[in-house]
């Protein structure tokens, strides 16, 4: 498997086959060295499985490491997986495996850079369910964009294919797939139109509407900053997008130049409006927590957490056309969170500061746009509309806020207005003041209250009479009598606005101001204002009915992460579940908030649940000592069941304490189970060695049997202890003997063959039975023995007669046939001969070791089955086999030589010799009960291997040395 660096000039880098290979950017730490500011010393480790494949754990980095998308603490790879290290991208490669018809890609690139000629001209002409492909348009993170050619309707789309890695998740794909239906409901001439979704060989893709001019972030690197006019047009487009989208219930979440496409006409569009937008967008730190979104774009609210909503799209929007008019982000730094704080904490440069030439008008726009506060921006996409379409009424010429707003207070609106009124005389007033004298004297209050000074000039030839009549002027024309209608509806109108009224009150009063000055702008805005305020209510009613609604799905979609949280990690089912926002109100944001915490409980309680079954299989699984299983439950469970995040007020629950224990407990013994392994295997060699001590001998035990040459008895009870043993050592050791009594008789059996098959050349046999081993004549064979006949007639004489004898044993054998014994026969032979004498001087110890008296070593009895045995075992392995036997018998004959002669520690010495060199030879195997030799009181050893039984009683002092012989019946 290898490691390769997409976009990088970089030879792949192979997984390891043995110890681990650190990731980071420290050369003197890490051994695959990565640049980039947000990397770790030490981000990430990998490290071989002894089951199997690869595991990356992260090394506790800030950033986190990234598998696939999903923030991972220890995750077994695969091939096709993408690794994050910040902006670091690497992906996992076997290079044996069927590669995907394109390369992913982290983030998204602009159609110019985002293929190689290679690309082009490997994918041109490809055909996927009804659309043939031409050429790539660019990379996103759910995959790749292709210029395709729907063949049915002849029409070019934009086909996006799924990444394999997110094509192998099926619940993406059905989530995907639902969401992609979903925005293909929405119809819009500023929202690019999703036309198809679909799969074809497990390749998933949808189909969308054609942008022919790319996105506004490319328009941006090819042109530099746009014209003030153009970006208003795009303002337009987009907010008349974001009103649909409002209608719709529908926030985008990541507004930017990338996001925002352009057609052949120029007209502006929003790109995956309804799509899985957390895919999509950049994940981002800020204040110890993960938001989603792109840096330089998203509203602070978010970067808190909080709800988002339609002004969170407005927010980002003003974002966009503040890089696109002036060519910079609104806010900048070296890292995201670096980024992200600066939009929490600073103001972004006046746009008059870096475009001069842009209105004031839009540059108040675009300010008010940028807000931190949501309250602080226009209320909705439809208001921004409308001030969109007034700056584009008036060219942005204006530089004062339109008349209304409550920002500047009434005061300086009542005083323009009068003077506006004295400018068109108080001989005027009579014919069009509905209000009589009492209109006459607001005039003259409002001229008495103007400045000194004010507008003299205009007011020359004007003279007012008490009851405002004039003096002779002649009367104005039909124009100056409609500016005087707007005044005073004007001042009725902000006089209305100083009041405190209910809302019916005010609605009932505006109604009465239109019908008085109807045809006047006044008359306009108070029946928008009526109607605005009764569709507000209408849609309170149902955005409230909408709640419930919202409120009832997400509360089903916390069901299922809830019930089906083990196909989830925990973090991200409990991310999962906080990032459902609250719907409606405070009060059911608060019950929804409750109802939040207690699906989180449950999942934290399941969870734990989950970590103690797991917990207890690993207990089973280590005392069966199935340690590969237990290493692969563990890496599984540590991959699936990571911690969660502590909650925003930094109480852990004690479910979450709980898991957090358990979680460790696991972690821990994943670090213990080579130990762990020894220590078992040590245990259960112990076992065994007292299964076949207690299986070998006895009255009746192998000893008896091979002295007996009864082969067929030692198989039964070989086979009776090899079903007992466990461990792998103590069955090859018994597997080994069984193929030596096999071959032994074998050996045997091979006589009586020869015999029916008349190649015995010498029909002479000596007679161990008799006295002085005496001829006898054969007149028959068979595999049980041989049929000899003398004086007293003819008698079956058993194999086992020539047991013990191991002169009559080479002649029985030697020069027999009338041709040589084959290789296989020749071994079954030595195998006999070693047996014998094995079992010969196993005899002689037992005896030796059983009499406390002193015994005469017959060394030259003991060892003269050796002596017989060494002309057959002239191959290899026999031979060898051969010489550890009479080595181990040689060391036991020193071993009783030096007790005899008081020299103890000789003894001692020799003993230690034969039990360390030669544990698993026959000839010890004959003689142990499988009791420790090694006690603590054993100078420079150490204690034995607790087996369970009692301690063996040396009969001795302390500090005596003796040892238990491999018989356990008498001590040093």
């Amino acid at each position: 498997m290898l490691l390769e660096f997409p976009g990088q000039e970089r030879a792949p880098a192979e997984l390891p086959r043995r110890g681990k290979l650190v990731l980071g950017s420290s050369r003197e730490r890490a051994d695959l060295v990565l640049s980039g500011e947000d990397i770790e010393a030490v981000h990430c480790t990998i490290r071989p499985l002894k089951g199997g494949g690869w595991a990356l754990v992260d090394m506790g980095s800030d950033i986190g490491t990234r598998v696939n998308g999903r923030v991972a603490e220890t995750v077994r790879l695969a091939h096709g997986d993408v690794i994050n290290l910040g902006r670091t991208r690497l992906t996992v490669v076997d290079p044996t495996a069927p590669q995907p018809i394109e390369p992913e890609a982290a983030e998204s690139t602009p159609a110019p850079s985002a293929a190689g000629p290679s690309d082009a001209g490997d994918i041109a002409g490809m055909r996927i369910s009804g659309y043939r492909i031409d050429k790539i348009l660019g990379r996103g993170g759910m995959g790749q964009v292709y210029l395709a050619l729907q063949e049915r309707l002849a029409r070019p789309v934009a086909l996006k294919i799924l990444s394999p890695a997110l094509a192998a998740d099926v619940e993406f794909v059905h989530r995907f797939e639902a969401e992609a239906r979903a925005a293909a409901a929405l119809n819009h001439p500023n929202i690019v139109t999703i036309f198809d979704v679909g799969d074809e060989d497990g390749r998933h893709f949808i189909s969308m509407e054609y942008m022919h001019a790319g996105c506004l972030e490319t328009r941006l690197a090819r042109e530099g900053r746009l014209p003030w006019s153009v970006v208003l047009d795009v303002l337009h487009d987009a907010a008349s997008g974001l009103v649909y989208a409002e209608s719709r219930g529908i926030v985008h979440r990541d507004i930017k130049p990338s996001n925002l496409m352009q057609n052949e006409e120029g007209a502006t569009k929003i790109a995956d409006l309804g799509l899985a937008v957390q895919t999509e967008q950049e994940e981002t730190q800020a204040e110890g927590q993960r938001v989603y979104g792109t840096p330089h774009f998203i509203a602070p609210e978010l970067i808190h957490g909080e709800k988002p909503d339609s002004r969170s799209d407005l927010y980002s929007l003003g974002a966009t056309a503040y890089r696109l008019i002036t060519g910079q982000t609104p806010f900048q730094g070296q890292t995201p969170r670096e980024i992200l704080r600066n939009a929490l904490n600073e103001t972004p440069a006046p746009v008059a500061s870096l475009a001069a030439d842009v209105p004031t008008e839009l540059q108040q726009t675009i300010e008010r746009l940028l807000q931190r506060s949501p309250e602080d921006r226009h209320p909705s996409a439809a208001i921004l509309l409308k001030e969109i379409d007034r700056i584009r009424l008036t060219g942005g010429d204006h530089g004062q806020a339109e008349v209304g707003d409550s920002s500047r207070g009434p005061g300086w609106r009542l005083i323009a207005a009068g003077i506006l009124l004295l400018a068109a005389g108080a001989w005027l007033l009579p014919p069009f003041l509905a209000g009589g004298d009492e209109a006459s004297a607001e005039v003259r209050d409002v001229a008495a209250s103007a400045p000194t000074g004010t507008g003299a000039d205009d007011f020359e030839g004007v003279v007012f009479t008490e009851d405002g009549t004039d003096t002779g002027i002649e009367a104005a024309d039909d124009d100056m009598a409609a500016r005087l209608l707007e005044t005073k509806a004007e001042l009725e109108y902000l006089k209305l606005g100083e009041l405190v009224l209910s809302d019916e009150e005010r609605e009932r009063r505006l109604m009465e101001l239109a019908e008085r000055f109807k045809g006047t702008n006044s008359a306009y805005r108070a029946i928008d204002e009526v109607v605005s305020a009764r569709a507000a209510r209408s849609d309170a009613e149902v955005q409230s009915q909408a709640d419930e609604v919202a409120i009832q799905a997400a509360l089903e979609t916390m069901t299922d992460v809830t019930s089906g949280f083990e196909a989830y990690r925990v973090r991200s089912a409990i991310q999962a579940l906080r990032s459902i926002s609250a719907p409606g109100g405070p009060t059911q944001a608060a019950g929804f908030a409750k109802r939040r915490a207690a699906f989180e409980q449950t999942l934290l309680e399941r969870a734990v649940e989950y970590a103690e079954g797991v917990l207890e299989r690993a207990d089973r699984l280590a005392a069966q000592g199935d340690f590969d299983g237990l290493e692969a439950l563990l890496v599984e469970f540590s991959s699936t069941v990571e911690l969660p995040d502590a909650p925003q007020d930094g109480q852990a629950s004690p479910s979450a304490l709980q898991l957090e224990q358990l979680a460790t407990r696991a972690y821990g013994r994943i670090s213990e189970i080579d130990l762990n392994r020894e220590a078992w295997l040590a245990k259960q060699v112990s076992v065994d060695e007292q299964r076949i001590a207690t299986g070998l001998r006895g009255t009746d035990g192998m000893v008896v049997r091979l002295g007996e040459f009864d082969f067929e008895g030692a198989v039964e009870l070989l086979d009776a202890t090899l079903a007992d043993v466990r461990t792998a050592g103590s069955r090859a050791v018994l597997t080994d003997l069984r193929e030596d009594l096999d071959a032994a008789r074998s050996a045997l059996e091979s006589l009586g063959q020869a015999w029916e098959q008349n190649s015995w050349r010498r029909k002479s046999i000596a007679d161990p039975s008799a006295p002085r081993s005496a001829k006898r004549d054969a007149v028959g064979a068979d595999i049980r023995g041989v049929l000899v006949a003398d004086d007293r007639g003819t008698r079956h004489l058993p194999w086992g007669t020539w047991a013990g004898h191991p002169r009559e044993l080479h002649v029985l054998f030697n020069e027999r046939l009338s041709r040589p014994w084959s290789e296989l026969e020749s071994l079954g032979i030595a195998t006999l001969f070693r047996l014998g004498a094995v079992t010969e001087a196993a005899r002689w110890a037992t005896a030796a070791l059983a009499d406390p008296a002193p015994v005469e070593l017959e060394h030259d009895l003991v060892l003269a089955f050796f002596d017989q045995a060494e002309p057959w075992a002239d191959s290899g392995s026999s031979s060898e086999a051969l010489r550890d036997e009479r080595h181990a018998v040689e060391l036991l004959i020193a071993t009783l030589s030096a007790q005899q002669a008081g020299t103890s520690g000789i003894a001692l010495s020799k003993l230690e010799r034969l039990l360390t060199e030669h544990p698993t030879s026959l000839f010890v195997l004959l003689l142990s009960d499988a009791r420790p030799w090694k006690t603590e009181s054993d100078e420079g050893q150490q204690a034995p291997i607790d087996t369970g039984q009692a301690p063996i009683d040396t009969g001795q002092a302390p500090g005596d040395s003796g040892r238990a012989n491999p018989a356990g019946e008498r001590e040093g």
